[in-house]
């Protein structure tokens, strides 16, 4: 009886080593739940961008590993050695965001693996890869030629999960456009969230950009639901790849861009509550984009102005909320 006592302890013993074993080896859903949401930050904007001196740099690195938990890294698929040389600054946890926007583009799935090969090969801080950036629009844009894109991406999908299996594949769709409720872009709005489940099979997350000041004037009509409906469009987790307020006043009848506002909104992000499905936010820009405040602007002044600082480093009130998240 003794015997058969400690092969039965054994027996239990390697039955809880197997099943250890399995789930570390779970895919990017299994563990994010266990992990809780990070939050960072989005886009490469140095002080003074884009004409940054070498102490812009330097302190815009150390300020990114200081305030933010994972940093993303948003750019065309061709600029690999950008997306190398980006980072190699970020001690902690990144991801890379590929455009992949255009039917040209999407004749390139090939190079565009090859890429994604060389950045995972050099770079282990790597935590996922996506593939499209707001692909809803660019089905809007590319009503005819979108089929290729999917066809390409599940390609490119594909052989991330075939040959890095730890590393998470998503793309990204823009949520307010998504939901029909964007007034303030400047194309025709309509509800298409069933565009989501077409992508399930081959993403281990959704990402979204977020900017509900697209159609609320202040972060008080904001709906109630409006942050829970991002969980229930997918079966699959999420995260906020992009999402922040405005401060500059653009003088739009009914919107309130202020840094005040911007605070209020900060606030609501960060007293969501901790969901194991919601992967990441990440506020889009440490400083704004351009120095608005000397009357520079860009073509679209909308997102000029989405920083935790100005162009010069110099913090808004939203910057110290964000500061003391933790």
């Amino acid at each position: 009886m003794k015997n058969l006592s400690r092969l039965s302890l054994v027996f239990v013993i390697v039955v809880i080593l197997f099943v250890s074993l399995y789930f570390l080896k779970g895919d990017v859903k299994d563990k994010d739940k266990t992990s809780g949401t990070k939050y960072g930050i989005s886009g490469y904007v140095p002080s003074n961008f884009p004409n940054s001196s070498i102490n812009d740099l330097n302190k815009y690195w150390k300020d990114i590993n200081r305030y933010s938990d994972i940093y993303g890294i948003h750019l065309n698929w061709n600029e690999v050695e950008t997306a190398l040389n980006l980072s190699k600054n970020v001690k902690g946890d990144t991801y890379v965001l590929f455009g992949f926007q255009t039917p040209s583009d999407w004749k390139n799935s090939g190079e565009v693996i090859e890429n994604i090969d060389r950045i995972l090969k050099e770079r282990k801080n790597i935590k996922y890869i996506g593939i499209g950036n707001e692909i809803n629009l660019i089905q809007s844009k590319y009503p005819k030629e979108f089929s290729t894109f999917k066809s390409e991406f599940k390609k490119i999908s594909k052989h991330i999960n075939d040959n890095y299996p730890n590393i998470g594949v998503f793309t990204s769709f823009q949520y307010d456009s998504l939901r029909g409720k964007a007034t303030l872009m400047s194309i025709s709005q309509k509800s298409n969230s069933s565009l989501v489940k077409e992508f399930e099979s081959d993403v281990d997350f959704v990402g979204y950009t977020v900017y509900p000041f697209l159609e609320y004037g202040d972060v008080n009509s904001i709906p109630s639901t409006y942050f829970s409906d991002l969980e229930s469009i997918t079966t699959k987790p999420y995260a906020i790849t992009e999402t922040s307020w405005p401060t500059q006043d653009l003088e739009f009848k009914g919107f309130n861009f202020s840094e005040e506002m911007q605070s209020e909104y900060i606030k609501r992000i960060l007293s969501l509550p901790d969901s194991k499905s919601l992967i990441f936010i990440n506020i889009v820009f440490l400083n704004d984009t351009t120095d608005w405040k000397s009357g520079n602007s860009s073509k679209n002044p909308l997102f000029d102005s989405l920083g935790l600082r100005y162009n010069n480093g110099q913090e808004k009130q939203a910057f110290y909320i964000w500061e003391k998240r933790n």
